[in-house]
């Protein structure tokens, strides 16, 4: 069992539907909720993706600078840490490695 609040206007439009129609309110609001159901949720989620479009749109207009990326790493960062991992493995395994540059 459920109960509904609904306004007055709308009570008496079942009542009236009910009285031409032979039916009880609760068969015809059954029967709408039946055959509407699927039309509602439809509806409602196009209502929320327009909403999160709209709120994607507003985060980039407001915070325009903030991309989504990885931090970058310039070059001679990645080339001290390369020799700093190989010279870690040169010395774990005993050998020492040549330096470019040097005979």
């Amino acid at each position: 069992m459920m109960a509904l609040r609904v306004s007055a206007e709308f009570h008496e439009l079942l009542n009236q539907a009910s009285k031409v129609s032979g039916i009880s309110m609760t068969e015809i609001i059954q029967k709408c909720v039946e055959g509407h159901l699927d039309n509602v949720v439809q509806m409602a989620e196009e209502e929320r993706k327009e909403a999160q479009k709209n709120l994607m749109k507003l985060r980039k207009k407001a915070l325009p600078n903030l991309k989504e990326k990885r931090p970058t790493v310039d070059s001679s960062t990645r080339k001290l840490a390369r020799k700093a991992a190989l010279d870690a493995i040169d010395k774990v395994r005993g050998k020492k490695r040549k330096r470019a540059g040097s005979q």
